[in-house]
């Protein structure tokens, strides 16, 4: 069975209420909520603010790239 994936970026790492609303309303009742932030101390420090957004999902995981700060790096490969 194919399950729809969501993904919404947040334009920045401080992401504002509305925004975090909405991140709150898709996460109700997903089993699982992947919050993949850049690797700086911005990008980690908003994952606790969008871990609380998303109380109601199942499951939280967290990601950051491995290559470099942010995942266009990653996606380069450097």
């Amino acid at each position: 069975e194919k399950k729809p994936c969501y993904v919404v970026a947040t334009g920045g790492a401080s992401p504002k209420r509305a925004l975090l609303d909405a991140i709150g309303d898709l996460a109700k009742d997903r089993a699982t909520v992947i919050i993949a932030l850049d690797a700086d101390r911005a990008g980690q420090g908003a994952i606790d603010t969008i871990k609380d957004a998303c109380k109601e999902a199942r499951e939280i995981q967290k990601c950051k790239p491995t290559k470099g700060k942010d995942w266009a790096d990653e996606y380069q490969g450097t």
